[in-house]
């Protein structure tokens, strides 16, 4: 007799690995490096995941399936209207993602979390070993160039673009320190929303801050405020927080990440905040915007091939403004309405916060259909329209 639960629980072990490897491999710009671009293995990962669940996941929510098709029709219908075929293979990731989500159990979505927590804490701690390292007087063990030319270092176990003499931003196995970031932040909330936080998750929030990243600054304090579950705890928690924060400036005050830290937070001239990245890339994509880019964008090259986009009309992207510009109307509204249902569908007054923090990251990467980013939006999405919901209020 076949033990169903057994199965069960080895599809989910499957299915979960699959996916976890998957990101490992294709968010690091090494495999593109060495020749292996990311959008192979992704179409490679895509046909054997596709395989294992037609063979043993007999319970794939038509609905998911059906929304899956709706999606990659109309990515074809723009790939015909634009006359460009690699348009047709980016919801890809997506697509995969959610059909893969929709096919687990919950105990599969906590498996396939705690992979990702673990993955993003060793990430992290080889980051802050990475920054000592190069503190110490250590130079890079080899060079790679990312898909968008950059010149990526390796010092000791992390990778890292920004060197400005002093201070490096590691980046870890990603192709910048804003994504390492990013997806540690994602991996925290996502642990916060179901109630898997504990004591480890903390300390693995404070390291996240050698980025020098401010969207990590932002979520750190969402992060707190969400932890709140009475006066005594606001205090407790803000005390913490002021604490952490204070004295890392305090005794950083006189080094070069000190420095780096508040040039980073300056107040310039015009009133704009030295370390904001965004607001040029606000301005020019707010430029392009007419009637004649709502319907598919301006360009579908802005979606396949960044860096002609960024030749042809300027860098406009990674702000809430660009799917719009590059997308239209049709594409681009599903990235909207993720926004929304963010803010909207958590329950309880912590999640709500949590929420609000996921939606500020992607506002600030708005990369909902893009390698690795997507992932966490068919997670959240799985888990929000309620068949992993669990009844976790805080």
């Amino acid at each position: 007799m076949i033990d169903h639960n057994f199965c069960a629980r080895t599809i989910d072990v499957y299915l979960a690995r699959l996916l976890f490897i998957q990101f490992a491999v294709t968010t690091s710009p090494l495999f593109d490096y060495i020749g292996a671009p990311s959008s192979i293995l992704t179409v490679l990962f895509f046909l054997v995941s596709m395989s294992f669940i037609g063979f043993y996941v007999a319970d794939v929510s038509r609905r998911y399936i059906l929304f899956s098709c709706v999606i990659f029709s109309i990515f074809i219908f723009f790939a015909i209207y634009w006359g460009d075929f690699k348009l047709g293979f980016y919801p890809i990731y997506f697509i995969q993602s959610l059909i893969i989500f929709s096919s687990l159990s919950f105990l599969g979505v906590k498996l396939f979390a705690r992979y990702m927590f673990f993955y993003m804490f060793l990430i992290v701690f080889f980051s802050v070993l990475s920054s000592i390292y190069f503190l110490l007087g250590g130079g890079p063990l080899f060079s790679i160039l990312n898909t968008d030319g950059r010149i990526n270092n390796m010092y000791l176990l992390s990778f890292s673009n920004s060197n400005n003499g002093f201070l490096i931003r590691p980046s870890g196995s990603f192709d910048e320190a804003g994504a390492l970031s990013f997806h540690l932040c994602m991996i925290l909330a996502f642990r916060r929303m179901t109630g898997q936080n504990n004591k480890f998750d903390l300390p693995v929030l404070f390291m996240g801050f050698v980025t020098l990243s401010l969207a990590h600054l932002v979520f750190s304090f969402m992060y707190f405020l969400s932890l709140i579950k009475n006066i005594k705890s606001f205090f407790q928690y803000l005390f913490i927080f002021f604490i952490v924060v204070s004295s890392s400036l305090f005794f950083l005050k006189d080094t070069s990440i000190g420095s780096y830290a508040q040039s980073r937070m300056t107040i310039n001239e015009d009133g704009s905040l030295r370390g904001d990245s965004r607001s040029g890339l606000i301005s020019n994509a707010f430029s392009k915007i007419d009637s004649s880019i709502l319907f598919a964008g301006i360009d579908s090259k802005c979606m396949t091939s960044y860096s002609d986009c960024v030749r042809k009309y300027g860098a406009m992207g990674e702000n809430p403004i660009s799917p719009l510009i590059f997308m239209g109307v049709i594409l681009s509204l599903p990235y909207y309405m993720f926004l929304i249902i963010l803010v909207t569908f958590p329950r309880g007054t912590g999640n709500k916060i949590i929420g609000l923090s996921i939606a500020l990251l992607f506002m600030q990467r708005p990369y909902f259909y893009h390698i690795g980013y997507t992932m966490w939006v068919a997670l959240l999405l799985i888990y929000l329209f309620g068949k992993h919901r669990v009844s976790n209020q805080n």
